[in-house]
């Protein structure tokens, strides 16, 4: 879904798939592709962050406390946090919460969490 669906892409018009097709690699060449291994580590180990960070990701979604303003405050804080505790680079970290936000299919803009790791100091 992640890597097919232009819905869930990053760049917020085309998937992963879409953009090696239009730079010219289609089909099964894709999976050769050398950038193709980033994607080939996430399917088969999900988001590249601490476990201790993403169960305090699911715990604060499992807690429910607050509305869902506040709720996406505490994740937002919660993502700067782990970007400075844990020393994660913002760019992949932001990737890779974008995608744990997916992959929970959590009501929250994923593009919020996203940005909430990007504009870590």
């Amino acid at each position: 879904m992640i890597f097919t669906d232009p819905k869930y892409a990053e760049t917020r018009n085309k998937s992963p798939k879409q953009i090696f097709e239009s730079n010219g690699t289609c089909g099964d060449e894709i999976y050769r592709h050398p950038h193709f291994i980033k994607h080939l580590r996430y399917f088969i180990n999900g988001p590249d962050l601490p476990e201790a960070v993403i169960n305090g990701f699911c715990k604060i979604l499992n807690d429910d406390a607050g509305t869902s303003g506040e709720i996406l405050d505490q994740l937002h804080r919660f993502v700067r946090s782990c970007v400075r505790e844990y020393g994660l680079d913002r760019d992949s970290a932001a990737s890779n919460f974008f995608k744990l936000a997916i992959e929970l299919e959590i009501d929250h803009d994923p593009y919020g969490i996203r940005t909430a790791a990007m504009s870590t100091r």
